[in-house]
């Protein structure tokens, strides 16, 4: 997927996900990244969440909330960070900064 910004990605026909729909479709899930085999990624119900890489050479844990219609984590230390998220064609994109899409993308195992 070319776009690199929200405003792109939706002029693309993306939808912009809210609580309910992020917590119905991801929450639970086992997510893929999108394009690539490398890693995947639980968000569980508990506030939890783990991503580890298909090779076994890494593994992190979170916690998070939904902040409004916002997914926002935080691993040990680090800042929290909040994340709109967009669907199209079943892959999920989460934003960066406001007006920046992430590199990767998720597709649902």
């Amino acid at each position: 997927m070319a776009a690199t910004t929200p405003s792109q990605l939706t002029a693309l026909g993306a939808r912009k996900l809210n609580a309910n729909d992020f917590r119905s479709e991801l929450v639970g899930k086992t997510l893929d990244e999108a394009g690539a085999s490398g890693w995947t990624w639980t968000i569980h119900g508990n506030g939890t969440s783990n991503s580890s890489a298909d090779d076994g050479s890494w593994e992190t844990s979170s916690v998070w909330e939904m902040s409004g219609d916002q997914y926002c984590r935080q691993t040990g230390n680090n800042p929290r960070k909040c994340s709109d998220v967009y669907e199209l064609g079943g892959i999920y994109r989460f934003t960066e900064k406001p007006e920046e899409l992430a590199g990767w993308a998720v597709v649902v195992q």
